[in-house]
């Protein structure tokens, strides 16, 4: 048999196994598209509100609200990846949701658990914005921060998880009781120099 026929004969097996190979794969792709597609449909119509805007939305522009909200995932998350815009997701991902729910809890008439997650949140979230100033310089060297960072986030309030309940019980409530005596001394010579200066 000679070299050619062979070769030939290589050629087609190894393409036919490539396609038999992509096939499935292209099919696993559009029907996992579908299902998030369908997901996000879903969650859309769980909210009256969200379903009245995204009707309404559909109406105008000719186009199914969860395409968009999956093309702006996709172009988010290639931002967070390349690094282009990704310090503008963390922080509206760390500070327009949580602030945005603040204001609801707030506006309620019935105090609850709510307001008290949420101020326990930006507790968590001035003492990490304060770690990640003194630190950023080496943080902003890590590979894959931005991602990294936007994980934690979403991991402190959401409510399948309220990490901001172990970071504030675990380390904030453990580090302030640690230096309380320092801090409430540093405070009281503070107040003395400036009620000395007045």
């Amino acid at each position: 048999m000679s070299d050619a026929i062979i070769y030939r004969t290589y050629l087609y097996h190894s393409t036919t196994v490539f396609h038999s190979y992509q096939t499935p794969t292209t099919c696993q792709m559009s029907t996992q598209i579908a299902s998030i597609l369908d997901l996000i449909r879903n969650e859309i119509n769980k909210n009256p509100k969200l379903k009245k805007l995204s009707d309404a939305f559909e109406c105008q522009t000719k186009i199914s609200t969860e395409n968009i909200v999956l093309g702006v995932a996709i172009v988010a998350l290639f931002m967070l990846f390349s690094g282009y815009g990704a310090g503008m997701i963390c922080h509206l991902a760390s500070f327009a949701y949580p602030f945005y729910f603040t204001l609801v809890t707030l506006s309620q008439s019935k105090k609850g658990p709510a307001s008290q997650f949420w101020l326990v949140y930006w507790i968590v979230y001035g003492f990490l914005g304060v770690l990640e100033t003194i630190l950023g310089v080496f943080l902003k060297q890590v590979i894959l921060y931005y991602p990294f960072k936007l994980l934690f986030c979403l991991w402190l309030y959401l409510p399948q998880f309220k990490g901001v309940d172990t970071v504030y019980s675990k380390v904030i409530v453990r580090l302030f009781k640690r230096h309380e005596t320092v801090i409430d001394e540093a405070l009281r010579k503070i107040d003395e120099a400036i009620t000395k200066e007045n």
